[in-house]
């Protein structure tokens, strides 16, 4: 579920928020230490309200992230790029829980359908990156590395828009 990309892209989102994030590291979790390379970015993460954990105690980090997952993350991101909060501004839907973020995700255009039908399905790296791509404005992704079209050897047409997303990741440092 964890990857340097995420890492990553907390740190983006924690210095474009307004006000920025200042991320202190604080997690509860019974599966995430200090030592692990993934605490800042789970304990970043959970301070701004973008992640909840499979519990209150478990975030199961070795767990692979589903559709819904992403969702819920995308929309937490595009509140808090936003000016918002998303431990408030939000809640878990009443029927299934990710109802209400997939309803803002179509609604702000973070996903092009609904995606209710494989919610708990295993999503790649290239549908979470385009769905995160969609999150936030193209100004939040500001490119700070000069990757060449067709470098990357398994993403081969930049004119798809996944393929495009994973380009502007990795131009911005945000993926490598």
């Amino acid at each position: 579920l964890i990857d340097l990309g995420f890492l990553s892209l907390i740190k983006v989102i924690a210095s474009i928020a307004e006000p920025p994030v200042d991320i202190k590291p604080v997690v509860s979790y019974t599966d995430v230490n200090e030592n692990d390379w993934f605490y800042d970015a789970v304990s970043g993460a959970h301070q701004m309200g973008l992640i909840n954990g499979k519990s209150a105690t478990i975030y199961a980090p070795e767990d692979n992230m589903t559709y819904a997952e992403a969702v819920k993350l995308a929309v937490c991101m595009n509140i808090l790029y936003n000016g918002g909060n998303p431990a408030e501004d939000i809640k878990n839907g009443t029927d299934v829980w990710f109802s209400t973020y997939m309803t803002y995700a179509l609604d702000n255009g973070i996903i092009d359908e609904d995606l209710t039908s494989k919610a708990n399905e295993k999503i790649t790296r290239k549908e979470y990156v385009y769905i995160f791509s969609k999150a936030l404005p193209t100004e939040a992704f500001a490119a700070k590395n000069e990757i060449p079209s067709g470098s990357i050897p398994d993403v081969k047409n930049e004119k798809l828009a996944q393929d495009k997303a994973i380009y502007t990741f990795y131009r911005a440092g945000i993926l490598s």
